[in-house]
């Protein structure tokens, strides 16, 4: 077999696949149900010719935010195993951009995070996107800044998310700490309600822990 006929039996990928060069990656990390799938769901994926979309506040698309607006797309329990592969690749890519960096972790939150009790390591892995998200949030909340020609900041998904979890482990300094941070940096929540709603719990519990410490008050 000569190489005009591995030419021609090669599959011709166009959309985005082809525009990134993310062919091969594409073959080898999704069987062909899966590829339909995804392109019946998003054709512009891998048919017809593709534009990099614009953004006001990340520019030109590239690559990794390309691959993590897909993943934004397979939510659903059922296709989160597609999203997580996506996910990956689009880390592996992931450049200096800071929005690029923020916008990945926001969007592996949702992906991991249902999937705690299931997945082995789904729990942790939403945890890491949040603290990598909160890890860059000085730089991300200048960036939108100055994009905006504002001082209001969008919500937090990080914060968020990690102020939840730590408040249903019933650390609530932790789930406090979080929210007063996020709310002195100015992200927009309810970071007032989550403090005021923590405190109370944290009262309440270390009530319950002295009076099981002491049943009798102190008393002899």
């Amino acid at each position: 077999m000569g190489i005009l006929d591995i030419l021609k039996r090669r599959p011709n990928i166009e959309g985005a696949i082809g525009h990134y060069n993310l062919g091969s990656w594409w073959a080898n990390t999704f069987t062909k149900a899966e590829q339909n799938y995804i392109d019946a769901t998003c054709s512009w994926v891998i048919r017809g010719p593709y534009r990099a979309l614009y953004s006001s506040t990340t520019g030109s698309q590239t690559v990794a935010s390309f691959l993590f607006g897909l993943a934004g797309w397979f939510k659903k329990s059922s296709d989160r195993h597609l999203a997580r592969r996506l996910l990956t690749k689009a880390e592996e890519l992931l450049g200096s951009g800071i929005f690029d960096r923020h916008f990945l972790y926001s969007e592996m939150i949702p992906i991991y995070y249902p999937d705690r009790d299931k997945e082995e390591d789904a729990l942790a892995n939403a945890i890491r996107a949040c603290e990598m998200q909160i890890a860059i949030e000085k730089e991300a909340a200048s960036a939108f800044r100055r994009a905006w020609e504002r001082d209001e900041l969008p919500s937090h998904r990080g914060f968020k998310q990690l102020a939840i979890i730590r408040e249903k482990e019933k650390n609530y300094s932790e789930a406090i700490r979080l929210s007063r941070t996020a709310f002195q940096r100015g992200w927009a929540g309810d970071w007032e309600k989550r403090i005021a709603r923590c405190e109370r719990r944290e009262t309440k519990l270390k009530r319950a822990i002295n009076k099981d410490s002491h049943p009798n008050g102190g008393c002899l």
